[in-house]
């Protein structure tokens, strides 16, 4: 076992645990600290596994971006009081026992795929994803830009009709 086998079980370790944090907080800042922790953890997973694109916006869209949309949210909405919740046990076992089923049938999922039983990745590498991203599909890459910018501007508008005069 080299370092890098090493990193990704302290990594997939972490996620595991911070994932944990999310369902078991009582408070959503806390359930969205928890998601970020968990974010940052699988960008390291991804960049042990030599995906570095994929670890890049793991990492910044994920971990960064919706992070930041959580806790914008949050501040936005003006909750009356502090949001806490809890679940009572019969709901966890039914996820718990939900999460086993779709873990089972995802892990079928992908050792029937030829990549999972050659033991080959199927990554076409950076270049090739920026190629294509930036060649055939710019215009969706823009318009995707476009439609998250206007969400922001109308989140901040209607922000200020709630609190400036």
């Amino acid at each position: 076992m080299n370092a890098r086998d090493v990193l990704f079980y302290v990594y997939a370790t972490v996620s595991l645990l911070s994932a944990t944090g999310i369902i078991w907080a009582s408070r959503v800042v806390h359930a969205v600290m928890w998601l970020f922790v968990t974010m940052v953890a699988l960008a390291g997973v991804y960049l042990t596994l030599g995906s570095e694109l994929i670890a890049a916006v793991q990492l910044f869209v994920y971990g960064g971006a919706i992070t930041v949309l959580a806790l914008f949210a949050l501040v936005l909405t003006r909750p009356s009081r502090e949001l806490s919740f809890r679940l009572t046990s019969a709901p966890q076992w039914i996820a718990a026992v939900s999460s086993l089923a779709l873990f089972g049938g995802l892990a079928t999922a992908v050792l029937d795929t030829p990549a999972g039983r050659a033991g080959v990745s199927a990554d076409p590498g950076t270049a090739a994803v920026a190629s294509e991203l930036f060649g055939r599909h710019v215009v969706l890459f823009e318009v995707a830009g476009l439609l998250l910018t206007v969400a922001l501007i109308g989140a901040i508008v209607v922000a200020r009709k709630d609190g400036a005069s």
